[in-house]
């Protein structure tokens, strides 16, 4: 079953996005009210023991880009059946994304996610790419590609 997030995907391209500022906020308010799935690359005591969670990421032109799937059948596609994951809302997930790229559903019809994009997500300017929302060491923390560890 598509989850209306996948239903969104599918009935819009990253040009209209691009082009069409009420189709794009329109698209930011559907992302932060899903859920996003994310492979998390280690077990729940390692999580314990860092005080986070360190998200996938690959390198899409050189350039480490977290990876986000829109459903779990999405991330089934791409990583092997045992991969590990975490399901959380779109407005917990992109806080903690700040200053990363992100490629949301990898592959021919992906969405790449520029801190730009990230930024815009969450309501701040194109020039406000900062910190995660929570810190190191804090409960919760993402460890994405960019986190100084």
């Amino acid at each position: 079953m598509a989850t209306d997030l996948d239903k969104m995907l599918s009935s819009t391209t990253p040009a209209q996005l691009a082009g069409d500022p009420i189709m794009r906020a329109a698209f930011i308010a559907g992302l932060m009210a899903s859920d996003i799935f994310i492979p998390v690359m280690e077990s729940e005591a390692e999580q314990a023991n860092s005080g986070g969670v360190s998200l996938m990421a690959i390198p899409v032109e050189d350039v480490p880009h977290v990876l986000l799937f829109s459903s779990e059948k999405a991330l089934r596609k791409f990583a092997s059946t045992g991969q590990r994951f975490a399901k959380v809302s779109g407005l917990n997930l992109f806080p903690n994304l700040m200053g990363q790229n992100a490629i949301l559903n990898p592959g021919p019809k992906g969405l790449k996610l520029t801190p730009k994009d990230i930024a815009q997500i969450n309501g701040k300017s194109a020039n406000s790419t900062g910190q995660p929302a929570i810190p190191h060491g804090a409960p919760g923390h993402v460890h994405g590609p960019g986190c100084r560890h």
